[in-house]
């Protein structure tokens, strides 16, 4: 009976292979060519469906008579797990015989594979997925206990008042959303359209494609912001953006209604995700940090910005780095819970931006250095830590590729989009081949050397900690004193504006001292983008560090202040090896982890000075807390237009802004008498997409005088400042006389019929100039 059922499991894998061969006769064009499709397909079908689930029952009766012969008792939760792992090996063959006439098809686009196929694809690897992660679970729970790996010895570490926890904490989520809805029907944003109501219109595509079952499609963008898709989603119950666009005519208030409403789940979403930064950071560090941090990202102009608009960049802030805090929170408690929160919140993290990818390397360089802050091991031991953490983290890799998978409908058909969305992104670009390299390598190194070599490399890597250790505050606490110069002390200083002006060109074919200058400038844009009391926290964070550092007196809290260091780091380096320099919206992920840094600055003041009165850090809490209110009152609704009060007026961070006062802007000039008939220049294109009358924003000599050459107004801000006085420049270095002179809209003071200041900066305007005051073109 044994023999007679190993042999149908035999027949049963062979005929499911074949079948699978002789689908390709029917799919593949080269194939179909050669008319070896001469057995109908319904055939092979037929068989598909059939010899599957007849290898899958013979399977599991041979796995019972094995286990009864041999009498070893197991329960049946086992004996599918054992018939699992059998049923990958005899079904692998075929499932890459399916990968490629997949990968083929789906390249020429024609006689597609049908769903029965593309299906049992995704539900095998998704089932060995879930299989490896349930071996990893259970072995884990069976070697580990949840543990605190470094116990904490500081006093007076959690504030004891619940109530007072809760009371700033409903107030801190409040502030955030009632701020966040002010005026949140009465702005317009740069690239909204895009998801919204323009011709790609991502979000609506995106769900449409999803009830039509075209997987293919679901693919909003490249970023890939499928999760922008998914929070933002259920707003189409209640509208229909595709009806707003502009061939449609619709009228402003109307498309605004529409815009709010896309707007308000993102809103919710980054509201309540500070209740989650609390609870991660009060885990990691207590609830002194937790909460000053919290208050800090909460109340935060740029953050709060970001969090009204129709963008991954709106999600991207809060996932990735509640993705670092719930992996720092696994490093310390060794919680599977943290674990799988990692994996999930990574998952999300590679839908809603490819930047990411940059925690595969960060992890993985966590990992290469995370013994620097424990003592000295023998080689056993360190290995043993090497392979868990290696292996922890190739779990948490999974699971974030499970979420990727599943909402993902595009890798369904084309499996390749998993490796467009990671390693082919746009960071990894440069560099994935090395990476690849160097994770095979890792990998070997694991399964058939027992990490040894790598075990090696951190050991001598251990050797060097201390100078490892003191470096990174050197570097970060010397770059802000370096910025700090440029900004109020030097006299020939960097020039900021011609490099963030142009973030990805102006480093294009750079020297090494531009990249340095790069590299001061991201600071810059940091630093000057968090309130001041975040910066002298900062300030304090960075000089505590260097000194705990050299002094060889690293504390629990410290070793994870010392990974958003290097973390910050980091992504300016890759950024810059990216040839790109990062503006307010590239880095604002960056944003909560300065602000933690920041409170962590502020927390041990406390401990320094010894302050134990609780009531004295119950000050701080409000005093932070009204201070950050007051900012925000004051600036609202531009909030993404902020520049911390310290940065003097001529220097401003976000010349890339996404489109503050646009809206007052264009309610301006469509209340004008007869405004359908006027004609007006703009170096917005958004303001001419929104305005009833005729503009244009054309540069170029022949299409302002095509577009014109009689213009009633001209729109001026200082965003565009810098590109458009570049192009008039290049112009007159060709021809001194050149005649079209709009850089004379930013050089010279003419009277303005309207002016819109942003973020009370007299420098960052959006402006409205009568054609009577200005000549633009001899």
């Amino acid at each position: 009976m044994f023999q007679k059922n190993i042999l149908l499991k035999y027949i049963f894998a062979t005929t499911f292979f074949l079948s699978t061969l002789g689908v390709s006769t029917h799919k593949i064009p080269a194939l179909i060519d050669l008319h070896l499709n001469i057995v109908p397909l319904q055939i092979f079908y037929a068989l598909f469906l059939l010899s599957f689930p007849l290898l899958l029952i013979s399977l599991y009766f041979e796995t019972s008579y094995k286990m009864s012969s041999q009498k070893i008792d197991v329960n049946c939760e086992e004996k599918i797990i054992i018939a699992l792992k059998k049923l990958f090996i005899y079904t692998l063959p075929t499932e890459v015989i399916l990968i490629m006439i997949n990968t083929i098809t789906n390249s020429f686009r024609t006689h597609i594979l049908h769903w029965i196929f593309t299906t049992f694809i995704n539900l095998w690897f998704l089932s060995l997925a879930f299989y490896i992660l349930y071996l990893y679970i259970k072995k884990y729970k069976t070697t580990h206990k949840s543990q605190n790996i470094f116990p904490s010895n500081h006093q007076s570490l959690n504030l004891k008042p619940k109530l007072f926890i809760i009371l700033i904490l409903s107030s801190v989520v409040t502030a955030h959303f009632l701020f966040g809805l002010y005026h949140l029907n009465k702005s317009t944003y740069v690239d909204e359209r895009l998801w919204t109501y323009g011709n790609s219109k991502r979000i609506e595509k995106y769900w449409t494609n999803i009830f039509e079952k075209d997987w293919y499609n679901t693919r909003p963008s490249d970023k890939p912001g499928i999760s922008l898709a998914f929070i933002s989603g259920p707003s189409l119950f209640f509208t229909t953006p595709s009806d707003f666009k502009k061939e449609n005519s619709p009228s402003l208030s109307n498309l605004m209604q529409m815009l709010f409403i896309m707007r308000l789940p993102v809103l919710i979403f980054t509201s309540l995700s500070l209740l989650l930064f609390y609870y991660l950071l009060k885990n990691l560090f207590n609830a002194k940090i937790g909460l000053l941090s919290t208050i800090f990202i909460g109340l935060s102009p740029i953050l709060l910005g970001a969090s009204r608009f129709i963008n991954p960049d709106s999600l991207s802030w809060s996932i990735i780095p509640l993705t670092i805090l719930s992996y720092f929170n696994f490093h310390k408690t060794k919680k599977l819970k943290w674990l799988y929160l990692s994996g999930i919140l990574l998952g999300w993290g590679l839908l809603t931006k490819y930047i990411s990818n940059i925690l595969f390397v960060f992890f993985l360089l966590f990992i290469f250095t995370q013994n620097l802050f424990r003592k000295e091991e023998n080689s056993e031991e360190l290995k043993q830590d090497i392979r868990e953490s290696l292996s922890s983290l190739a779990i948490i890799t999974l699971i974030s590729l499970i979420i990727f998978y599943i909402f993902f409908p595009g890798v369904w058909v084309r499996p390749e989009r998993l490796l467009i969305g990671t390693l082919w992104s746009q960071p990894f670009e440069p560099i994935w081949q090395y990476f690849t390299i160097f994770i095979s390598l890792l990998t070997l190194d694991y399964f058939f050397n027992k990490s040894s070599l790598t075990t090696l490399i951190i050991a001598k890597i251990q050797k060097l900690k201390y100078i490892i250790i003191v470096a990174i505050p050197i570097v970060f606490t010397i770059t802000i004193l370096i910025t700090l110069y440029n900004v109020y002390l030097a006299h020939t200083p960097i020039n900021f504006e011609s490099i963030i002006s142009s973030p990805k060109t102006s480093i294009r074919d750079g020297s090494f001292i531009l990249y340095f200058k790069a590299f001061i400038t991201s600071f810059y844009v940091l630093i000057f983008g968090i309130s001041p009391l975040a910066l002298i926290g900062t300030l304090l964070a960075s000089l505590v560090s260097w000194k705990m550092a050299y002094l060889k007196k690293a504390t629990p809290i410290f070793l994870y202040i010392w990974y958003l260091f290097l973390f910050i780091i980091i992504f300016y380096i890759a950024s810059i090896f990216s040839v790109t320099v990062p503006i307010v919206r590239y880095q604002i992920i960056l944003y909560p982890l300065i602000l933690i840094i920041a409170s962590y600055g502020w927390y041990y003041l406390f401990l320094e000075f010894k302050i134990k009165n609780k009531f004295i850090f119950y000050i701080l809490i409000l005093f932070v807390g009204l201070f950050s209110l007051s900012t925000l009152y004051s600036i609202g609704p531009y909030y993404f237009s902020y520049n911390n009060p310290l940065l003097p007026q001529k220097h401003l961070i976000n010349l890339k802004d996404m489109g503050d006062g646009i809206y007052e802007t264009v309610q301006y000039l469509n209340n004008l008498p007869g405004a359908k008939n006027l004609n007006i220049w703009s170096d917005r294109n958004m303001v001419c997409r929104l305005f009833v009358g005729k503009c244009t924003n054309a540069t170029s000599l022949k299409s302002f005088i095509k577009n014109g050459p009689i213009y009633d107004y001209y729109v001026a801000s200082r965003g565009r400042k810098h590109r458009t006085t570049r192009l008039i420049n290049q112009q007159l270095a060709v021809d001194s006389q050149y005649p079209l002179r709009l850089d004379k809209l930013y050089s010279t003071n003419p009277p303005t019929e309207f002016e819109v200041h942003l973020g009370n900066r007299t420098e960052q305007y959006i402006k409205i100039i009568k054609s009577n005051n200005i000549i633009i073109l001899k």
